[in-house]
């Protein structure tokens, strides 16, 4: 029985820390982004959306989910990048 609990500690320990390690920042801003100057579209994880494309520079981007109203199911995946 002691044996059993000691087992059980250690597992719920290790699972505690995997979660830990995994958790997602709620201060960051995760989404998908694109330009529509030049059609670049990535993915991001920063405090806040990006304001300037990250191959042209310019400032006409918005969030995918704005953008396009079906999101990101019409995206090439291979076409996205990270941020």
């Amino acid at each position: 029985m002691l044996a059993f609990a000691i087992i059980f500690a250690i597992s719920v320990a290790l699972a505690a820390g995997i979660a830990f390690l995994f958790r997602r920042n709620p201060r960051k801003w995760y989404g998908h982004m694109l330009c529509h100057a030049c059609g670049y579209r990535w993915k991001t994880s920063k405090p806040a959306p990006s304001r300037k494309c990250g191959k042209c520079w310019d400032e006409n981007v918005v969030p995918v989910s704005d953008a396009e109203p079906r999101g990101m199911q019409a995206v090439d995946p291979a076409n996205i990048r990270r941020a």
